[in-house]
């Protein structure tokens, strides 16, 4: 039985700058950078709770904050002004992801 994938926005509050940059470079390999510090992440929800298990450790949990929601998906999504996803679409990993992705946002 297949897992159905779904779309979260992934977003967080870092007070370090070391721990921010670690924790950016690791969600820039797993999921699409719409901001500095926002995220569009494709995954079913035992991925979802991966990610957010693995970029905790990098956390200081009394300073940080990393918080994800499910969301329709990137075509739903109200954009205005200078974004990353304008200056570079880039998906982590499979390139199908990238071409899939973009399709439907111009669909849009």
């Amino acid at each position: 039985m297949k897992h159905k994938e779904n779309w979260y926005l992934v977003a967080y509050d870092i007070r370090d700058p070391r721990r921010m940059q670690r924790v950016h470079r690791f969600l820039k390999r797993h999921a699409l950078p719409v901001q500095e510090s926002v995220f569009f992440f494709q995954g079913t929800e035992g991925a979802i709770r991966r990610l957010m298990d693995e970029a905790a450790r990098m956390l200081n949990l009394r300073e940080d904050d990393l918080r994800a929601w499910p969301v329709a998906g990137p075509g739903e999504a109200w954009m205005y002004g200078k974004g990353m996803m304008g200056e570079r679409l880039q998906a982590p990993g499979r390139r199908g992801w990238i071409k899939r992705l973009w399709c439907w946002l111009r669909s849009r």
